[in-house]
């Protein structure tokens, strides 16, 4: 069976279906693979994560027999990208079937706790918070029937991942994996002088791209972005250094 596996993670409030529309960017040799969360979606029944590491232990369960299937990379954004890296150390913890590469997209390295506490907010300050932050639709926001379902997926992730704090669960390695990180300049989430400290989190070659845009620069770069992942898994081509898009 030719070809690789790229698993991609949805941001807070995100669903599998955002990366659908990837597909038709791809390699034909690199098969999507998105993955549901619980309490979205097509499992929209099922309840929210209370805690980071019951996502992290309800996805490995998940694709644990997919990842024997060939070659797989993962990518995830923002709270996906805490996905991607924590997925890896528990697969590496327990399996040792690595990724070939991490995608770590929108997100500070793991030791940078988060300095909001979102989840928190009254509903009408915590819709107005997300709408400063982009990727949510106005029009989404203001309608209470969407939102009766929308708000405790957002409430639920923000809190998981503002309450996340990098501990040695999954063993204190290093991942050994090669790591891309993507971030958009002008996110207020990062900071851009910081991204270098992602380096300590991995033994092999940590590489970055910058975009020109803000925390949800992947709705713009789609194609910027494939192209990063085309060249990485299937070209082999070198991009190791840092560049702006």
């Amino acid at each position: 069976m030719g070809g690789i596996n790229l698993f991609c993670f949805p941001f807070a409030g995100g669903s599998s279906t955002y990366y659908m529309r990837w597909q038709k960017y791809l390699h034909p040799g690199i098969d999507l693979k998105i993955i549901e969360l619980s309490g979205r979606g097509n499992r929209i029944t099922e309840p929210l994560y209370e805690e980071f590491e019951e996502l992290i232990d309800d996805v490995y369960m998940k694709i644990r027999n997919q990842l024997l299937e060939k070659p797989y990379a993962l990518f995830g954004h923002s709270m996906g990208s805490l996905i991607t890296y924590e997925l890896t150390r528990i697969i590496q913890q327990k399996d040792n079937n690595l990724p070939v590469h991490l995608f770590c997209s929108g997100r500070n390295s793991p030791n940078k706790k988060s300095i909001t506490s979102m989840h928190k907010l009254p509903d009408e300050e915590f819709k107005n918070e997300v709408l400063l932050l982009g990727g949510t639709p106005k029009e989404v926001l203001a309608c209470e029937e969407l939102m009766e379902i929308f708000m405790p997926i957002l409430k639920s992730d923000f809190k998981i991942v503002e309450n996340y704090e990098h501990r040695f669960i999954y063993g204190n390695e290093k991942v050994r994996v090669p790591m891309i990180i993507l971030n958009g300049i002008q996110d207020q989430l990062i900071d851009i002088k910081e991204l270098e400290e992602w380096r300590e989190f991995s033994t092999e070659q940590c590489s970055f791209h910058l975009f020109n845009d803000d925390h949800f620069f992947i709705n713009k770069h789609v194609g910027d972005i494939t192209k990063i992942i085309n060249n990485t898994l299937i070209d082999e081509k070198n991009y190791h250094q840092l560049k702006i898009i």
